[in-house]
């Protein structure tokens, strides 16, 4: 046996979901997620990630269709925080 480590499709999921829900955080630094995270895309998002997961587990997709959800899920949450950082900006200083 090879020092690669066998891990389940769960695990893996949950894994590859981590790293980019770590991403966004990073990119958000101290800016708040809260307004972004009730917005129609990431919502709609976070859908598409959860029915892509649950046909995954069932064998209806594959591993490419869990990766284009998770880079349409961290794509989405990009826009939101580039659109807040916009707002930011155009907001008179107090």
């Amino acid at each position: 046996m090879n020092n690669r480590t066998v891990r389940s499709p769960l695990a893996r999921m949950s894994s590859d979901l981590c790293l980019v829900i770590n991403r966004v955080r990073r990119a958000y630094g101290s800016h708040s997620m809260r307004e972004s995270a009730v917005g129609a895309s990431v919502r709609q998002a976070e859908q598409y990630v959860d029915q892509t997961a649950r046909q995954l587990l069932r064998g209806q997709a594959d591993w490419s269709a869990w990766l284009r959800a998770l880079s349409l899920y961290e794509a989405c949450w990009m826009e939101e925080l580039e659109l807040h950082c916009r707002t930011e900006r155009s907001r008179p200083a107090a």
